[in-house]
């Protein structure tokens, strides 16, 4: 009843078809899951950047990216 096999809706994130369709700079959460620490760190870094740059951050979402820093950092 248990077996190896990669299932072919979800390759193996165990995400719905729904949460992955959705893709940040090129990038799907499984991708992010899979990053080092260091390349998610700078990807994110990178992210709050071209944010910031398009003068579309708001204070939720720079709290969210404080705590997500807080969190890598530790």
């Amino acid at each position: 009843y248990r077996s190896q096999i990669t299932c072919p809706s979800c390759s193996g994130s165990r995400l719905k078809k729904d949460a992955l369709i959705y893709e940040i700079m090129g990038l799907r959460l499984p991708d992010l899951w899979k990053m080092q620490i260091e390349s998610l760190y700078a990807w994110l870094k990178n992210l709050r950047f071209n944010i910031v740059s398009a003068k579309q951050s708001s204070g939720p979402l720079e709290e969210i990216f404080k705590h997500l820093f807080a969190r890598i950092e530790y």
